[in-house]
């Protein structure tokens, strides 16, 4: 018998599908899939693949209510969510809040109990500290889309360090304490998450203030002395 002639393997260009075909096909997804979340999840897949972001979106579109899928995708952007998974994303988008606040109104009051981790979605908002001279103010940052703040308050029940106030119109995903913990009770694996999370934004800390004190250890010591 004559000896076969083999077949030559597909080039990997001619294995993967094409920008085009992958639209096309998650379009007709979203036009026929019977479930509901499949169907939102093909559609916010079509948005990344042209580069559209969930704020860029959220600009373009009148209601400003996420669906489960669009807070998954986007807190998985938020380095604070870094290294979770989708199943633990899933958790917390099930219980984050959209919040949404005019320009220059208060969100955080410096001094006040919060116990809520914000996440900006779209808009601007600033974090200030009461000034040395009456009336004065320090601005300590201004955050935009996937910025975050108040996460040391999710388990420590003291006062927020700072003021934080909407610059524009801003929408925010808001993670309260309470149902947070009952959660963690629920899902060991996620409060292991968060505990890890929270170290690294405490060592992230103590580099800084090491930074500080090898540049510009005059200045260190006068805060240090001021805080005793």
């Amino acid at each position: 018998a004559p000896p076969e002639t083999p077949t030559a393997p597909l080039a990997p260009c001619q294995q993967l599908l094409s920008r085009e075909q992958i639209s096309a096909l998650l379009s007709i997804v979203v036009n026929t899939d019977p479930v509901l979340e499949v169907r939102a999840a093909a559609q916010a897949a079509r948005r990344l693949l042209d580069g559209v972001t969930l704020p860029q979106m959220l600009s373009q579109r009148e209601g400003l209510m996420l669906s489960t899928i669009e807070k998954i995708i986007f807190l998985r952007e938020v380095s604070f969510f870094e290294g979770m998974t989708v199943d633990q994303l899933k958790v917390l988008a099930s219980v984050a809040e959209e919040r949404l606040f005019a320009e220059d109104e208060e969100i955080v009051a410096q001094g006040a109990p919060s116990g809520v981790l914000y996440v900006i979605v779209r808009g601007k908002v600033a974090l200030e500290r009461e000034g040395q001279r009456k009336g004065s103010s320090l601005r300590i940052a201004t955050l935009e889309a996937y910025g975050y703040f108040g996460e040391m308050g999710l388990f420590d029940e003291s006062p927020a360090s700072e003021r934080a106030f909407a610059v524009q119109d801003t929408l925010c995903l808001a993670l309260r304490r309470e149902p947070l913990i009952a959660l963690t009770r629920r899902y060991p694996d996620l409060s292991l998450r968060l505990i890890h999370v929270l170290s690294r934004r405490l060592r992230q800390a103590t580099d800084r203030i090491a930074q500080l004190a090898a540049t510009r250890p005059r200045e260190l010591h006068k805060v240090f002395d001021r805080l005793e």
